[in-house]
């Protein structure tokens, strides 16, 4: 009995998504991944790049970050303590208290940067209320490297005519409407995304898979069982890649883990497959062992009941 797909989050019905037209070939088949160009042999490439990129910039951080914190420990102490403290004051809504507990933690901290306009305390009452007014720094936006997904296989979104984005909250500015002359509407490709930062492009990401899944049981039947195996480990890859594109928007260590876990696996896969060829060439090579055995065997045999049936001829004429 064949166990069913797993049941992945679909596209919202009223989101107006599909998939590029340019995916079907002349005949109105869709096209494979594995026939764009050259992907299989460029996935390894390009993990390989990504991982490089986000170890880079993930010892960039980490120096930069030592670097301030040399330059000015006692500001690096009190970052450590502004998160704690600023979540304390902000679940106090009256202002008295809230002043109350700040003269209170003022008595019990170590940081000695005063207030401005008021004159430097020591000892018990060094002033720390203005770590609830720091305000966090704007995040800057990374560029990553571009997605392995093919052109063809992009999600794109269709409008008469060009506007902000309304998919899943999203209304910032979208540039890149094109007009499309067979269709005639303004096409906008919103996956995958330059810079993967929500959690719009994850849902995406699990829509495209969940589609391409789809498509590879439907036509595993018209294709070899090896051409579907490649095609399976080269959409998994692809989707690897993504997903490391987007955890690399939010965390450099994070991304150069997961692609040091990918790799790994996929030296482990390719050990597994070299000692299963291995033991199939070595069964191979003792099954024709065995067939020259049997046959040399079966040649003695043959060879034996010839003198027998001499000696009985011989036997009788005498």
């Amino acid at each position: 009995m064949s166990r069913s797909p797993p049941s992945l989050l679909e596209l919202p019905a009223h989101s107006s998504i599909k998939f590029s037209a340019k995916q079907l070939d002349a005949n109105g088949r869709s096209s494979h991944l594995s026939q764009s160009g050259e992907l299989l042999a460029n996935v390894e490439k390009e993990m390989g790049r990504l991982l490089d990129w986000a170890g880079a910039n993930g010892t960039i951080t980490q120096e930069k970050q030592a670097l301030r914190n040399r330059e000015d420990p006692l500001k690096a102490d009190a970052d450590g303590r502004h998160v704690e403290l600023k979540t304390f004051l902000r679940s106090k809504s009256d202002v008295t208290h809230r002043r109350a507990k700040r003269r209170e933690l003022a008595e019990s901290t170590a940081v000695h940067l005063p207030r401005e306009a008021v004159p430097g305390r020591r000892g018990l009452q060094r002033e720390v209320s203005y770590l609830s007014d720091m305000k966090a720094a704007p995040r800057q936006l990374r560029e990553v490297p571009d997605s392995l997904i093919p052109e063809a296989f992009r999600i794109m979104l269709q409008s008469p005519l060009p506007h902000n984005l309304p998919l899943f909250g999203m209304g910032e500015e979208a540039p890149g409407w094109k007009y499309n002359t067979t269709s005639r509407q303004w096409e906008l490709p919103i996956f995958p995304s330059k810079l993967p930062a929500g959690r719009r492009d994850v849902v995406l990401l699990d829509a495209w898979v969940n589609d391409m899944v789809l498509r590879l049981q439907q036509s595993a039947g018209a294709m070899a069982e090896h051409e579907v195996l490649k095609e399976a480990q080269l959409l998994f890859s692809i989707a690897s890649h993504e997903l490391i594109r987007q955890a690399a928007t939010q965390c450099f260590e994070r991304a150069h883990l997961m692609g040091k876990i990918w790799w790994s696996e996929m030296e482990l896969f390719q050990r597994m497959l070299q000692m299963r060829k291995s033991e199939n060439a070595e069964r191979a090579r003792e099954r024709q062992k065995h067939a020259e055995q049997m046959e040399a065997m079966l040649s003695q045999v043959e060879f034996l009941k010839a003198e027998l049936a001499e000696a009985k001829s011989n036997k009788n004429g005498n």
